[in-house]
């Protein structure tokens, strides 16, 4: 989902030449980046962090509470994603363009143009989806510092074994 909206339908929007001459530098390229970084590589690599904790930890530890965990963890995230670009930067977005066409890009840029009424209100209103989005962070990494204490023992032996061989060889030569 995140890379056909955030990478590709935002992406395609802010390259499109007539939008990217007053958009550039605007929160519309601020969408473009959260849907995108975040929600194709931020969320590969937290299905890539889980992948790996599955793999290194106990299984007992893997209860139906932990994947209830694990799945309230990735609605919050997603959603809080979501909120951030549908309540805040897609909105604010739009404002600067239009902004940008009727006084000209610099004054879109203007500190008074985000102390506006309506723009600061949509930036303020922006907490409710980070904390959604922190929410689901926490509960992210309540289950890894979890699954930290739960590792599976080594399995060294062999490794010992050969190691001792390797260090031994080593030592013969060095005589």
């Amino acid at each position: 989902m995140w890379n056909a909206f955030g990478a590709g339908a935002l992406g395609f929007l802010i390259n499109l030449p007539a939008i990217s001459y007053f958009e550039h530098g605007t929160t519309w390229t601020s969408a473009h980046a959260h849907g995108s970084m975040a929600g194709v590589y931020g969320m590969f690599s937290i299905a890539i962090l889980l992948y790996t904790m599955r793999s290194v930890s106990k299984k007992e530890y893997w209860t139906p509470k932990r994947e209830k965990m694990v799945v309230w963890s990735a609605w919050l995230t997603n959603m809080g994603l979501l909120g951030m670009l549908v309540i805040t930067l897609l909105p604010v977005g739009y404002l600067q363009l239009t902004d940008a066409v009727e006084h000209g890009y610099w004054h879109a840029r203007l500190t008074s143009f985000y102390h506006s009424p309506l723009v600061s209100g949509l930036l303020w209103a922006r907490m409710l989806p980070d904390l959604v989005f922190t929410a689901g962070v926490i509960v992210l990494i309540i289950i890894v510092v979890g699954a930290f204490f739960n590792l599976k023992p080594a399995e060294n032996e062999q490794h010992e074994k050969e190691s001792k061989i390797i260090l031994d060889e080593l030592a013969a030569e060095n005589k």
